[in-house]
């Protein structure tokens, strides 16, 4: 993702009221590493990474970000499980 994550924040709201509920369109992953990004203990942004893997739990790039964003902040073993889990849908996936 660029470093434009501000409007990222705007996309991703605009994105929510425009689309019907259930929509998948990876927005709450983008949401969640914008807000992130933004600030790196954001708790909104595990809100909104954990709402991602709940609306598409198939999607292993939502858990490898997921996995990302709590070794950043020192939950090594909750990161290793998110990780496991991207492992477990996509075991050739090179970022996890």
């Amino acid at each position: 993702m660029h470093g434009y994550y501000k409007e990222a924040l705007i996309v991703c709201a605009t994105a929510k009221m425009r689309f019907p509920p259930g929509a998948n369109h990876n927005c709450y992953r983008h949401w969640a590493y914008a807000l992130f990004k933004e600030d790196n203990k954001n708790g909104k942004a595990f809100k909104k990474i954990s709402k991602a893997v709940k609306d598409d739990p198939e999607d292993a790039d939502s858990w490898i970000l997921w996995g990302m964003m709590l070794r950043t902040v020192g939950k090594y073993q909750q990161a290793l499980h998110k990780i496991r889990a991207a492992l477990d849908l996509e075991p050739e996936n090179q970022t996890a």
